[in-house]
């Protein structure tokens, strides 16, 4: 690669990275069609670029997704940046324990990023035992996760927004997770 080429990188991935990370498009995503103008524009191929990007943010933890969202008939492909899930600090957690176990039911349950209310319900009153409780504590995480903008309640329905899909861990995490509440409520 010339220098000249290398330089453009540097500065199309820069460009790239800042978008994706700045407060317009952190929770809601950078459009695809967004992120090949910027490469265009430097005579740069978008896979390229992301690759790049892709090494630079997982150096400080960050894990590049894409996700696409069904808007009626209408697909819109979307990238984000959210924390590797992988790296397991408290610290970095966005939520207590019972609301990332919620979490963890609603995308073992999902299904293109759609799950039934009630399925979530019985899922977690099996869990836990005590409906009432369950019913109160997903009313709780749903709240917050749909003030934080992962996912939506639409009717009986929950709906993971582009964030909210772009944060699924892998299904060993959940699991894990599920896990974790259970033998920490068992205590």
């Amino acid at each position: 690669m010339s220098g000249s080429e290398e330089r453009r990188l540097d500065e199309v991935v820069r460009r790239i990275a800042a978008l994706i990370l700045c407060q317009r498009y952190r929770a809601r995503g950078v459009p695809l069609s967004r992120l090949k103008e910027i490469a265009k524009s430097y005579g740069l191929p978008l896979e390229r670029c992301l690759v790049e990007v892709e090494k630079r943010l997982a150096a400080v933890g960050l894990k590049l997704v894409r996700v696409t969202e069904k808007l009626g008939d209408r697909e819109s492909e979307k990238v984000l940046a959210v924390v590797d899930p992988t790296l397991d600090l408290e610290d970095v957690r966005p939520y207590r324990d019972e609301v990332l176990a919620v979490l963890a039911i609603i995308y073992n349950l999902e299904s293109e990023g759609r799950v039934q209310i009630g399925r979530v319900a019985e899922t977690l009153a099996s869990l836990t035992g005590d409906t009432s409780m369950a019913r109160a504590l997903l009313e709780r995480a749903l709240r917050r996760l749909s003030e934080d903008g992962v996912l939506r309640v639409k009717g009986d329905e929950i709906i993971l927004t582009a964030l909210g899909l772009a944060m699924k861990p892998p299904m060993e995490l959940i699991e894990r997770k599920l896990i974790e509440y259970l033998a920490g409520r068992q205590k």
